[in-house]
């Protein structure tokens, strides 16, 4: 276990990055207000497995390629910076169009000053490169991601903000002021690629001004990794909360699952009223 017992906000983006991330089952938070503040939250990361159709030597920008999809299907869909595949390569496309997580938005962009999102998006990182793909307004990717075989760091830039409806039954948001991170593995077994994304993800963040702890939990799935550790990270001025859990087998499913929550009750569980800084997920494989 790393530092403090870590709250329970799930990627995406996540997110998750992102992330994420990271969404319900679980009790609500105190707020500094003195009422319960949560934010339910479902969604997670969807991908599949991709191959593309031509050889795609690696560049400095980011290239558009077509590859056939697990499901049968062409797709058209980006390479980022730096990545190269052979025809008929096993990869992992993060899936466009659907929301990291439901309840996400995007925007506005800050560079230096604040400038509006319009019908633009947020950029998406890829092993520090910009990836020539955005994060929607709506929180979901304009375009399919390639990625290959090995591991990956997935970053982007906030502002952005989760809002759903609190256990009081009033709108509640989380808002993620500076960025969502996930550090991500691909691997294939078995003849099939998998990515260490959170899937499936259910439970209830709290919102702004609210506390971590007090029953709030974020479960989420990985496809193809049933052993190693989730680790997430949260940040906001002064404060940082870590938490390391076990990733457990579900039955026989290929599926590997886990629970972020936080037992503790203490000062440093009250986020600000502002939201938080940063969240990072990360699959480690050992520790």
């Amino acid at each position: 276990m790393i530092s403090k017992r870590l709250g329970i906000i799930g990627t995406l983006a996540a997110a998750a990055m992102v992330s994420g991330v990271l969404v319900g089952c679980g009790g609500s938070s105190a707020s500094v207000q003195g009422i319960n503040v949560s934010v339910p939250v479902t969604g997670g990361v969807q991908n599949q497995g991709g191959s593309p159709t031509t050889n795609v030597s690696s560049s400095t920008s980011p290239q558009q390629v077509q590859i056939t999809a697990a499901d049968g299907t062409t797709q058209t869909v980006v390479v980022p910076p730096g990545e190269s595949f052979s025809a008929g390569d096993q990869a992992v496309v993060l899936e466009p169009n659907q929301p990291v997580l439901n309840g996400l938005t995007v925007g506005p962009v800050h560079n230096g000053t604040v400038k509006p999102l319009g019908t633009g998006g947020h950029p998406i990182f890829i092993d520090g490169l910009n990836s020539g793909v955005l994060l929607n307004a709506g929180g979901a990717l304009v375009t399919g991601i390639l990625l290959g075989v090995g591991n990956h760091t997935i970053l982007v830039d906030g502002p952005m903000t989760i809002t759903g409806t609190s256990s009081t039954g009033t709108p509640s948001t989380l808002s993620i002021n500076t960025s969502v991170t996930i550090k991500v593995q691909v691997k294939v077994v078995g003849g099939l690629p998998f990515a260490s994304l959170p899937i499936d993800i259910t439970g209830k963040l709290p919102g702004n001004g609210g506390s971590t702890a007090n029953g709030n939990s974020v479960t989420g799935d990985l496809a193809g990794f049933t052993v190693g550790y989730g680790q997430l990270v949260l940040t906001w001025p002064g404060v940082t909360k870590s938490q390391t859990v076990p990733i457990r087998p579900k039955g026989n499913t290929g599926f590997g699952t886990f629970t972020f929550h936080d037992p503790l009750n203490d000062s440093t569980d009250t986020i600000p009223s502002t939201g938080i800084d940063t969240i990072a997920f990360t699959f480690l494989p050992n520790i």
